[in-house]
């Protein structure tokens, strides 16, 4: 995966990915398990890098401007289900 490198031991899972009809963005929806606060900070610093690395192993036209927002979802779903089970 693309991050393992410099996020050792850290699970980065990729909810979704939601890329505009003109290729210049792509905003990934990721879901952290850990409550290290510097993980998107140093996803955006890199987000040059990992575009370029991308641009070399897919075949597209134009490579988006990549945009990381944290994926609340999973969190939500956990509140609900506790929820649900104190009733």
């Amino acid at each position: 995966m693309l991050f393992s490198a410099d996020f050792p031991g850290e699970i980065i899972t990729i909810n979704f990915i939601h890329t505009n009809s003109d290729l210049s963005e792509s905003k990934i929806y990721l879901d952290v398990t850990s409550n290290r606060k510097t993980i998107f900070a140093e996803l955006f610093a890199n987000a040059g890098i990992y575009r370029k690395i991308l641009a070399q192993k897919l075949y597209i036209k134009r490579m988006p401007r990549l945009i990381f927002i944290q994926d609340q979802m999973q969190r939500a779903i956990e509140r609900v289900e506790k929820l649900l089970e104190k009733k």
